[in-house]
C-alpha cells in the first residue's frame, strides 16, 4: 500500500498518476534496485513507476515512522499501515484509481529442535 501522512501531502501535494511520484520524497527498503519499481496495475496492464528514494531503510517500521513524520511517500505491505491508516495518521495514495502489486515477504524461522533438549516448553 502506498501512503503518506497528511502534514506531507498538504506541503508537497498528493500523486494523482503513478508518474507523479518521480517529484516525490519516496522512502524504500534497501535491497535490489527492483524495490526502487513500485508497480501499480492499470486495468490488465502493470505499470512499474522508478522512484527515486529520498531514503532507504531494511525495516519496514523504520520506514512507517519516516512517513509518520512526514518525510515521504511510502509503499508497505497493508499490515505494516493499516492501524496508521485507521486512524488517520497516514493517507492511502492512489488506491482508488490503481491498485498495487502484492508485496511479497518472506518469514525466516528456525528449526523446531533448535533449542536442544534441555528446553521445555508449558501451554
Amino acid at each position: 500500500m502506498v501512503c503518506a501522512s497528511p502534514e506531507y501531502l498538504r506541503e508537497h501535494g498528493v500523486p494523482v498518476e503513478p508518474d507523479d511520484l518521480a517529484r516525490h520524497r519516496c522512502l524504500t527498503i534497501i535491497g535490489h534496485e527492483e524495490l526502487e519499481h513500485w508497480p501499480f496495475k492499470q486495468g490488465r496492464e502493470t505499470l512499474r513507476v522508478r522512484v527515486r528514494p529520498a531514503m532507504r531503510s531494511d525495516s519496514a517500521v523504520a520506514l512507517r515512522h519516516l512517513a509518520l513524520s512526514g518525510l515521504g511517500i511510502v509503499r508497505l505491505a497493508d499490515f505494516v499501515v493499516r492501524d496508521s491508516i485507521a486512524m488517520g495518521l497516514l493517507v492511502p495514495i492512489l488506491d482508488e484509481t490503481h491498485q498495487t502489486d502484492d508485496i511479497p515477504i518472506w518469514a525466516l524461522y528456525a528449526p523446531a529442535n533448535w533449542l536442544g533438549s534441555g528446553f521445555i516448553t508449558r501451554t
